[in-house]
């Protein structure tokens, strides 16, 4: 969240404009959205259901892209750090690498 209110607040800084942080339970923030009670909500993927009340940027080249990575594990010799939701399943090439303790 540190990296996401910095960019926030630098850009509504060049618009006179102050930002507020609340903390709100995933499915919680994607419903104030949707109601029109929260403005912002980074990293949220883009899905059409979501596309009915969001607006979404342009994607950014990911690490993964530029270092041509051809598995999770490649990420080991690179600077990418991965951040993932607990309790969320990603899948089999996601669950045996960070499983192991020098992977983790």
């Amino acid at each position: 969240m540190r990296f996401h209110s910095y960019l926030i607040r630098s850009a509504l800084k060049g618009l006179n404009r102050e930002a507020s942080f609340v903390e709100l339970l995933w499915v919680g923030a994607l419903r104030e959205l949707e109601q029109g009670r929260l403005d912002i909500l980074p990293g949220g993927l883009r899905t059409p259901e979501r596309e009915k009340f969001a607006y979404f940027s342009r994607p950014v080249k990911s690490a993964a892209a530029t270092q041509r990575l051809r598995a999770l594990t490649g990420i080991q010799e690179t600077v990418f750090r991965l951040g993932a939701q607990i309790g969320v399943a990603y899948g089999a090439d996601y669950d045996a690498p960070v499983n192991t303790p020098v992977f983790a």
